[in-house]
Order: C-alpha cells, then structure tokens, then sequence
C-alpha cells in the first residue's frame, strides 16, 4: 500500500486513489484475496508486465490464465456463500405459502416445547417434594 499512499505520493491519479481506497477498506476487513489482487494490479502497473519490449503471446496467456483461476475461486466462493444460511432463506422469503409453512412448523415446535417445559416441572416439583 506505500506504493499507492497519498502522502508519500501527492501525484497519484484518480485512479490509483481509488485504488488506495480500496486497499484500506480490504485491510480494514481483513479481504486476503482483495488485498493479493490489489497488490498484483500495483506491480502490474510499477513493473509492467506486459511492457512495451516484452509483449509476447505468452505473457498475454499466462495472465489469462491467472484470472481464470481467480475467477474459478471467486465463483465457488459464491456457490458456497449461496449454500449457507441465511443466503439459502433467500427463495423462501418471497414465497408466502412458504413462510406460512415455516411459521407453522415454529408454532409446533414451540408448543412442544411448552409441553416437555410443563412435564419437568412437574417432575422437578414431585423431587423437591419428596426430597
């Protein structure tokens, strides 16, 4: 992040502030993989790779070959975040006869409860009795 810090370089571009910015926030959230991709755009820019006296085929593929994998990462993230709660609620919401079901099933569940709730404490109460 020295590299994009505003007060070690007054001179940055619009574009590299943003980017600053978004390191900071990635750090503030502790975003590994935010903070790799920002650092690999930062040495892109300071190195070059893929200056003006090496621009080669496979250079080009060795980088599409990088986002690829990143992005194949980045999506089985997602599938995995769609898989848990409370991502996985997401169709039930907006599904009435759906929720009406859930709401059933915790009414149940509650008065159930309340049941097992009401036998212990009879039997808690018949064992202080008999001590």
């Amino acid at each position: 992040m020295k590299a994009l810090h505003p007060d070690l370089h007054p001179d940055l571009t619009p574009e590299q502030l943003e980017l600053f910015h978004h390191a900071v926030e990635a750090f503030e959230h502790g975003d590994l993989r935010a903070i790799q991709a920002i650092y690999d755009m930062i040495t892109d820019q300071t190195t070059s790779v893929l200056d003006e006296e090496n621009n080669s085929i496979q250079q080009l593929k060795e980088e599409q070959g990088r986002l690829t994998a990143m992005l194949h990462t980045v999506q089985q993230e997602i599938r995995k975040i769609e898989e848990n709660y409370p991502y996985n609620l997401r169709l039930m919401i907006n599904d009435k006869n759906a929720i009406a079901a859930k709401k059933a099933e915790l009414k149940n569940t509650i008065e159930e409860l309340k049941k097992r709730i009401e036998i212990y404490q009879t039997r808690l109460e018949g064992m202080i009795q008999n001590g």
